[in-house]
């Protein structure tokens, strides 16, 4: 699917977290001060980090003050930033498959039909 950038986006907020769903922000590279969950809605993106370089994915958790980049290829994003004292960020670490330095990758949710629902 092939969007434009004026698509709509979404913001949802709650004590100690926000979730953002839409077109990427086209960040160059920054860090964070909170755990960020980006998922690709569409398709998979481009993590850029220094400590590996870049690693094609679905879903990362990119932890707080880690410098990185994300690079959405025509996909929708959703981006969950969550407070790194949270209980909340600690059951989403627990969620990732896959440990890449700092970086978790691959939700172990990330395929299924509910997350697909929302891609609308």
């Amino acid at each position: 699917m092939c969007y434009s950038t004026a698509a709509s986006a979404d913001v949802w907020l709650w004590i100690g977290h926000a979730v953002y769903r839409g077109p990427s922000l086209r960040l160059d590279r920054h860090s964070g001060s909170v755990h960020c969950l980006a998922v690709g809605i569409d398709g998979p993106f481009t993590l850029h980090a220094d400590s590996f370089g870049r690693r094609t994915v679905r879903s990362a958790l990119i932890p707080p003050r880690t410098l990185h980049q994300v690079v959405a290829h025509r996909t929708r994003m959703l981006f969950c930033y969550i407070d790194p004292g949270s209980p909340r960020a600690h059951a989403c670490s627990e969620q990732m498959t896959e440990r890449v330095h700092e970086f978790g990758v691959h939700h172990h949710r990330e395929a299924a039909p509910h997350v697909r629902a929302h891609r609308q």
